[in-house]
């Protein structure tokens, strides 16, 4: 096993994302403040987390154009890619 990624999670996504997060928000000057609860996000985005992997997941990732979003959305459709794939992939 790698240092710093866990058996449960694959790859250590979660870790690298988390990662890209940060720099991503220190890069571009962001606070630290959850852009989320201060409603600076795309509903659609804010919303994919509570999907599970799927065809509703698939069709809303679908929807989005990323060239429009923050960066901190596109970490989150990422996220919601990456489950997808792995859902896809059985």
């Amino acid at each position: 096993m790698l240092d710093g990624f866990s058996s449960n999670t694959p790859f250590g996504f979660e870790l690298l994302s988390e990662a890209v997060a940060s720099v991503v928000g220190v890069t571009r000057g962001s606070s630290t403040a959850d852009p989320v609860l201060e409603g600076r996000v795309d509903a659609r985005v804010a919303a994919l987390s509570g999907l599970p992997a799927g065809p509703e997941l698939a069709a809303a990732l679908g929807q989005l154009d990323v060239a429009k979003l923050s960066d901190w959305e596109l970490v989150e459709v990422l996220r919601a890619r990456y489950r997808q794939a792995s859902h896809d992939r059985g």
